[in-house]
């Protein structure tokens, strides 16, 4: 059929109807007329997630969301943003706020709402009629609102079996379909809305005859029907597990399955129909996985099996398809007892037999708990081909099946020793079947056959009751089918009796009859040597099942049976799969008669329980881990040591050689292994009964350089495998720490010094090759182990570890190459030291803390920076402590640079420095070192006249010499900084222009002059071109057929820039002039264009080819373009203005009211909308104005100088200072009044026009830092920017007179103060992180998405840009600054009060798609940030 490609008449609506119309209701609409991004670039990629649905989501979950859901309606909301919002605000988990979005479309009843004419455009209500007239789908509606909520949501395009769909279909590409995905607990879930809030009830096609339901014939043929729609909330299509879904939807990318292995649509054409409720209760299909089985001897088997719901009845309904199988049934033909289901201890087997050839279909059933009705687990289709004759029913088909099942239970009969419901024995064999009554029932056995009545064979069957035990003897008679009905009702009642259980029983092959004979068939022979095959295993469940083969032939061996049955006993016992399993397996032999002769075993199996509890209390931590953080590890592509050792520890733990571990490498790929050889798979079946000492011994010997806090800080993975490793035996158990009375002087002498050291003097370490070879040299005959400590000690102390010359390879671990990762900083003295310690069996530990090293400063409050590590050593009866670092090495002469000597020996220090200072300046180069010693020495009122004017000289004659040192190195990019610094050159030429000098400097000021002059010009003209990308200019390159535009402008430039005409005939060589690099790059050329040697000719040259275009010409073609334009053209070098100079005429003397009224009659007509260029504008204001005076008043009414140039009326742009609102009057720094203007030539000469400052003005403008009384404790606390301070001014301020002119500045400090307060609290968990957690988080190579994002976040609230953090290395480039650059310093200086909102908006974006639990499961540093980033961008926001 293949939803819809087949059809079945129908009349809907007055015309006919096909099934694809009933396909329409559960397949959404193919032409919408809102389309949207399907899938966004920016979410992350779809993968598959191990956690199911019920591990994310809870019940609690479901009743906070839904119970918001149910508060809001459609009618009270206008748009889809006040939707989401209303639905998720306050819900803590992303799965809370999906949650919410789905039950309130469920709620709605779209399909059936009614709503009004006029919706208005994009309101919900717009969008949601919509859906009903099926113009957009569910799934585009769903998506659109959770994108609204922030959620990462797409649609999925792929097949999907819909009601349309036929079991067995081949054809399916008419399924076409589309569900969603979103993004939430950390992974992509489906949700299928369409199918979830819609069904359909009562389809039918019409071509199928149910034949036979639980055991009766029925032959009734199906009518057409487009069945019923139903409104629903379907929870089984909401986060719908991958592995479930497949089965029904299979989508057009293969990517998202979200399966680890994916389906092929070939798979998912030929498995079996599976309904919701197959996946509810956990039901497998045991036998062939395939939609269509076809008949074998008139014989088809399904097998299910019943997964975690034990406690189910299945039912069936058997059809015939009568349109397609060849002929329509016979009458003839009796339709009932054909299916039979066989209840198995483990499974349940559906044996069907077809009583004619054709197409069938059978649907089954399941009855779950105490449900009274039905649920469709699966369906298969069924053909059969063969000629049929005399394939007999079975004898019965009771609606509980065959073989016990809860209906046995139900009525009475517990602890049957017959557990499967299909029984073959030989002709004329007894069968006894016992069971256990749980309540006084009267019992009614009968044995039913076809053709022989049950009358007849009573005298076949026996029954009786002894206590609480049933026993029935049932005898066969002939080679025959026979059931065996037992039947109770409760004692002494009169009712009719219940069917309890029920068996089929077969004294031959009846589907296909075997003849007596002496020999055996191949498969009888393969069960008899299953059966002594088996009897070497060590598997019980491989035992038991060559004993069902066995027994399934009906074959004699009881020697063997029986042997078998011990081995399966034993094996269960020896191996017991889980502690549960055991325990009771122990139980049940001690209590059994065999218990003296299992004693042994009893023993072992107890020695077996006491070691899986503790394997299972080491191993539960590791197993918690998730794949990420073992995935974390693997990712390392240089591990700090910690790491390393560690995970060889494990793997030598595991059972791997020594030289499977020898790199890093080795032991990722490793970890890398799934299945049996997978690293938690080999955890859980460590078997530490087994463990070789030697490899134990290894581990801890690679562990006792470390402890726990420090794995902890490096990552939360390597710190759950230290603590397995070394738990109970593995690591020595050392003496507890605790106080000793015992001083120093009172347990080591110079005695014991001086044995120690002489024997230390001797060793070379070149001579040594292990810790142990060394350890063992320099205590051996030492007696006392304060003396043995001591020499290894002071051994160390003589080696100048850090000053010493190493060779290039030292080898593995020996104690060259130790010594050498310590000069090297990958390990510290303490590490080597606590190593040395044990390899001479002396007790030694690390401990971490705080110490005031030669960075501390007396006084300082924050000391968290502080942190170190020293070593503890077990002597003389306690534990004494050793700083191997400061010990072996020292600083000397370092000084913070903050601290001035006041008084030395009663002497003034501050005036022997200024004098000393005004000495050594004289040899120095700099101005403003020497004014600055000049201020110090009068500054202490110091006299020296001569010196003193040396000292003037030497600056002015430096400053002036600057400034031409500047200018011979304006071509250096070095000191492209330098070379514009105008304000340096302006002050020394006043400077030398007005002291005695003058004269004598007269032609280096000139050249300063030039200079200034040239600076000027060229930082006006370079300023918007060397502001250009690389990518702007590249733009200009690529093209290939340049418009002449692109051609003129971009020649002009070479020419102006030097190159000859007959270089740039062509476009091909000026692009090869613009990919040029370094000197001649066209950026370094601009920079370093000089204007003062231009020749006139070139200019004239340029300008010729760019009168033809307007500057508005060019911006149409190209912003690049349009910019190289501007610099050509822009004052001189194009355009011969007047030069500018003063003009005696007033304003008022060129400028009359008439003048104005004629300009301004004729602006007021014309609207900018009729306008379409500046030139038309310009022509339009001022045709048939006489004065040019009055073409400009008008051209006014355009803000700039565009329009003056289009009216023909000459005008330049002025850039200088100007005193805008921002000027304070007294303001000496006025770098940041920057500003343009202009200025117009008329009236023969130049007049100013500032066209900002005409059309726009600012009123009321405070800077808020003026009062009028004196508020120096309030401002100097916001300054300093202290807590404490702050508080103290803020409540002095309040409490006095003028805290109401005092208020601006009050409410200031207050912001300030809560500021700091948050932001304190915000950076406290940042600070704390130490130095290996943050090195972990640089060491990852391919980080998470998660971990990027969270370090981009961080970085852009810190100020970075985003060009800056487009590559993890740049992030870790960052991440490795010290000093001011680095993280915790910047974390700590960070100042929420000027943090830009479009900035913290970026950041909390990039955080949406995470939550808390997710970053710790990641790693704690990258979580800590996160937190860090979270509450700063939602106290931003």
């Amino acid at each position: 059929m293949g939803c819809g490609s087949s059809q079945a008449a129908g009349i809907k609506n007055g015309r006919e109807f096909t099934s694809l119309d009933i396909a329409d209701i559960q397949k959404e609409p193919e032409n919408e007329v809102v389309t949207i991004d399907e899938i966004v670039a920016s979410y992350p990629p779809p993968k598959p997630d191990s956690k199911k649905k019920r591990q994310i989501f809870t019940e609690e979950d479901s009743k906070l969301a839904d119970s918001r859901a149910l508060l809001i309606k459609a009618e009270s909301v206008l748009t889809m943003e006040e939707l989401a919002e209303k639905l998720t605000s306050d819900l803590q988990k992303d799965v809370q706020r999906l949650r919410a979005l789905f039950t309130w479309i469920g709620l709605q009843q779209i399909s059936t709402k009614q709503f009004p004419a006029n919706t208005g455009e994009n309101t919900l209500l717009h969008h949601m009629k919509r859906v009903k007239e099926r113009q957009m789908s569910y799934s585009t509606f769903f998506t659109m609102l959770c994108r609204a909520a922030q959620i990462p949501c797409v649609i999925i395009r792929g097949l999907a079996k819909s009601v349309a769909y036929e079991v067995g279909d081949q054809e399916v590409d008419g399924c076409g379909n589309s569900w969603t995905a979103a993004y939430v607990a950390g992974g992509w879930r489906f949700v299928f809305p369409l199918w979830a809030f819609s069904a359909v009830s009562g389809f039918q096609t019409g071509k199928w005859t149910l034949v036979e339901t639980e055991g009766k014939g029925v032959r009734e043929k199906e009518k057409e029907s487009e069945g019923m729609t139903l409104s629903q909330i379907n929870e089984y299509y909401f986060l719908t597990d991958p592995e479930a879904l497949i089965y029904v939807c299979f989508p057009n990318d293969e990517a998202w399955q979200l399966l680890t292995t994916p389906f092929s649509k070939r798979q998912f054409i030929d498995v079996p129909f599976f309904k919701q409720a197959y996946f509810e209760h956990d039901v497998k299909v045991t036998s062939t996985m395939k939609s269509v089985l076809n008949s074998k001897d008139a014989l088809c088997d399904i097998s299910l099996r019943s997964g975690f719901d034990t406690r189910v009845s299945f039912k069936y309904e058997l059809y015939y398809n009568h349109e397609e199988s060849k002929k329509p049934i016979s009458d003839d033909i009796q339709l009932d007892r054909y299916v039979a289901c066989l209840n198995q201890e483990k499974s349940n087997i559906f044996k069907i037999r077809f009583p004619c050839e054709g197409i069938f279909k059978i649907e089954i059933f399941g009855v779950f708990d105490n449900d009274s009705f039905n649920r469709m687990l699966c369906a298969f289709k069924l053909i059969c081909n063969e000629t049929i004759s005399d394939v007999k029913p079975f004898p019965c088909n009771p609606s509980s099946g065959f073989g016990p099942s809860k209906t046995t239970e139900e009525n009475g009969l517990v602890s049957p020793t017959q557990k499967t419901g299909f029984i073959r024995v030989r002709k004329e064999r007894n069968i006894n079947f016992k069971f256990k009554m749980v309540r006084s029932v009267q019992v009614q056995a009968v044995l039913v056959h076809n053709q022989i009545s049950s009358e007849e064979l009573q005298h076949n069957v026996t029954q009786k009751v002894k206590g609480n035990e049933l026993s029935v003897d049932v005898n066969i008679p002939n080679s025959e089918e026979y059931a065996l009905q037992i039947n109770t009702r409760d004692k002494g009642s009169k009712g009719d009796f219940k069917n309890a259980c029920n068996y089929l029983i077969s004294s031959s092959d009846t589907d296909k009859k075997r003849k007596k004979r002496s020999y055996e068939n191949a498969l009888e022979k393969r069960a008899r040597k299953g059966l002594e095959e088996c009897l070497t295993s060590r598997d019980p469940e491989a035992i038991q099942k060559a004993l069902d083969e066995f027994q399934k032939h009906d074959l004699q061996d009881p020697k063997r049976v029986q042997k078998a049955e011990q081995k399966k006993t034993y094996h269960m016992l020896a191996q017991g799969e889980n502690i549960e399993k055991l325990e009771r397996a122990i139980d049940n032999a001690t209590s059994s008669e065999f218990e003296e002769k299992l004693s042994n075993l009893i023993q072992s199996a107890e020695d077996l329980l006491q070691h899986l509890n503790k394997l299972k209390k080491y191993s539960h931590d590791v197993l918690q881990m998730s794949k990420p953080t073992i995935s974390e590890i693997t990712n390392y592509k240089y591990p700090i040591p910690l790491a390393y050792d560690i995970m060889k520890a494990t793997y030598l733990l595991l059972g791997e050689k020594e030289r499977s571990l020898q790199e890093w490498d080795m032991i990722t790929s490793l970890m890398r292994k799934t299945g049996k050889q997978g690293l938690l798979h080999r955890v859980q079946n460590y078997d530490t009964l087994h463990s070789e000492e030697n490899s134990t011994n290894k581990a801890a010997k690679l562990l006792r350089q470390y402890t726990e806090d420090e794995t902890k800080k490096a990552s939360v993975g390597i710190a759950t495998f230290y603590v397995w490793i070394t738990i109970d035996e593995i690591v020595p158990s050392y003496p507890p720490p605790k106080p000793d009375s015992k001083k120093k002087i009172h347990i080591f002498t110079d005695e014991d010094a001086k044995i120690a050291d002489s024997r230390a003097t001797l060793i070379k370490a070149e001579s040594v090759l292990s810790m142990t070879d060394l350890a063992e040299k320099l205590t051996s005959g030492l007696q006392k182990d304060i003396q043995r400590l001591r020499a290894l000690f002071t051994w160390m102390g003589l080696q100048r570890i850090s000053a010493k010359q190493y060779p290039t390879t030292t080898g593995e671990n020996t104690l060259l190459y130790h010594m050498k990762r310590v000069k090297e900083r990958f390990m510290s003295y303490s590490i080597f030291f606590i190593m040395l310690c044990r390899s001479a069996k002396i007790p030694c530990v690390m401990i971490r803390g705080l110490a005031k090293s030669v960075a501390y400063e007396v006084g300082d409050q924050d000391i968290d920076d502080c942190t170190n590590h020293w070593t503890a050593a077990y002597v003389a009866g306690g534990w004494r402590f050793v700083f191997p670092l400061w010990a072996f090495s020292a600083r000397s002469g370092y000084q913070a640079g903050k601290w001035t000597l006041v008084e030395t020996e009663g002497k003034n220090a501050w005036e022997k420095r200024a004098r000393k200072g005004l000495e050594e300046c004289l040899t120095s180069k700099d101005p403003e070192t020497i004014q600055k010693a000049l201020d110090e020495f009068q500054k202490h009122d110091l006299q020296d006249p001569e010196i003193v004017m040396r000292a003037e000289k030497k600056k002015t004659y430096h400053i002036l010499a600057q400034g031409n040192f500047f200018h011979k190195k304006i071509f250096n990019l070095r000191d492209a900084i330098n070379t514009r610094n105008i304000e340096r050159l302006e002050k020394a030429i006043d400077h030398a222009s007005s002291s005695e000098f003058e004269v004598k400097l007269s032609n280096l000021i000139k050249s300063a002059e030039e200079l200034l002059q040239h600076l000027r010009k060229l930082k006006r003209f370079s300023h918007e071109v060397l502001k250009m990308s690389k990518p702007t200019i590249s733009e200009i390159t690529n093209y290939k057929y340049p418009i002449p535009l692109a051609y003129d402008i971009m020649k002009a430039t070479y020419l102006l820039l030097g190159e000859k005409e007959r270089n740039l005939q062509k476009w091909e060589m000026i692009t090869n002039l613009m990919r040029k690099t370094g000197k001649e790059a066209l950026l370094r050329r601009i920079h370093n264009y000089d204007t003062l040697n231009a020749e006139q000719n070139i200019t004239n040259q340029a300008a010729k080819l760019l009168r033809q275009y307007t500057e508005d010409d060019t911006k149409k073609a190209s912003v690049g373009i349009a910019t190289f334009y501007v610099w050509i053209t822009i004052d001189e070098i194009v355009s011969s203005y007047p030069p500018p100079r003063p003009d005696s005429k007033k304003k008022s003397q060129i400028f009359t009211e008439d003048d104005a009224k004629i300009a301004d009659s004729r602006a007021t007509l014309i609207k900018a909308e009729s306008v379409l260029s500046m030139e038309e504008l310009a022509e339009k204001l001022t045709s048939g104005l006489q004065k040019d005076v009055q073409r400009l008043a008008r051209s006014l009414h355009m803000d700039g100088t565009a329009t003056d140039q289009a009216a023909k009326i000459p005008c330049v742009l002025i850039r200088g200072l100007a005193k805008s609102a921002a000027y304070e009057v007294g303001d000496q720094e006025l770098d940041g009044c920057g500003n343009c203007w202009t200025a117009v030539y008329l009236a023969d000469g130049w007049r100013f026009v500032f066209p900002l400052w005409a059309f726009s003005a600012i009123s009321g403008y405070h800077t808020g830092k003026w009062t009028l009384v004196e508020t120096e404790d309030l401002r100097d606390a916001i300054n300093t920017r202290n807590i404490e301070k702050l508080e103290k001014a803020i409540q002095h301020a309040s409490s006095s007179e003028f805290e109401v002119k005092l208020s601006n500045l009050i409410k200031s400090a207050e912001e300030l103060l809560q500021h700091l307060r948050k932001l304190k609290r915000f950076s406290h968990e940042v600070l704390k992180m130490s130095k290996p957690t943050i090195s972990e988080i640089t060491n990852y190579k391919y980080p998470r998405p998660l971990a990027y994002d969270i370090m981009k976040a961080t970085y852009l609230l810190l100020g970075e840009r985003e060009h800056n953090l487009q590559e993890w290395e740049m992030i870790t480039g960052l991440m490795r600054r010290t000093g001011k650059e680095g993280l915790l310093r910047r974390v700590r200086n960070y100042d929420t009060l000027h943090s830009e909102e479009n900035i913290t908006n970026q950041a909390a974006k990039l955080l949406r798609q995470y939550t808390e639990d997710e970053t710790k499961k990641a790693s704690v540093g990258i979580a800590t940030f996160y937190v860090w980033v979270r509450t700063l961008s939602l106290s931003s926001n």
